[in-house]
């Protein structure tokens, strides 16, 4: 770019339409304060899957759910304004740690979600969930070989 007022004047504009955005109110962040609000946002994505149980974390900004029929979990997160599903499995899963007291910081096989922490309101629920997530990382699934596929 040979002319630099250019480039600085594309940052001075962008830079005023996000603060004027940010003043006038359009700009807030996701957040739940019940768990029907998760289970119903997680039934908009998924809606043939029935959760049964859902916890929260301390913020509002994540919510963890058990399906029906499946040792499979639900994800409900905020990024920015919106909320996100994510349907864990086997596949979906890379890693669940504890974080401090009542953390976790689950990390997934997804490009665009790949790590994700959420701070429960107790020691128990973190190693409940814990627990839940790591079945699942730790499940096998033997893949088909020929001389086993179809056999019955």
């Amino acid at each position: 770019m040979d002319n630099p007022y250019i480039a600085l004047g594309s940052l001075l504009a962008i830079s005023a339409l996000v603060l004027l955005n940010w003043l006038l109110g359009g700009w807030s962040r996701a957040k739940m304060t019940t768990k029907d609000q998760a289970i119903a946002r997680y039934g908009q994505d998924f809606w043939e899957q029935t959760p049964n149980e859902a916890v929260l974390d301390q913020e509002g900004r994540a919510a963890l759910l058990t399906l029906s029929g499946t040792s499979a979990l639900g994800l409900v997160v905020a990024q920015g304004g919106h909320f996100i599903t994510r349907h864990l499995d086997v596949h979906s899963l890379r890693a669940v740690q504890k974080d401090g007291d009542s953390g976790l910081v689950i990390q997934l096989q997804d490009f665009a979600l790949p790590r994700i922490r959420i701070i429960l309101e107790t020691p128990k629920q973190q190693d409940l969930w814990h627990d839940r997530l790591t079945m699942l990382v730790h499940q096998k699934h033997p893949m088909p070989t020929p001389r086993t596929k179809g056999a019955a």
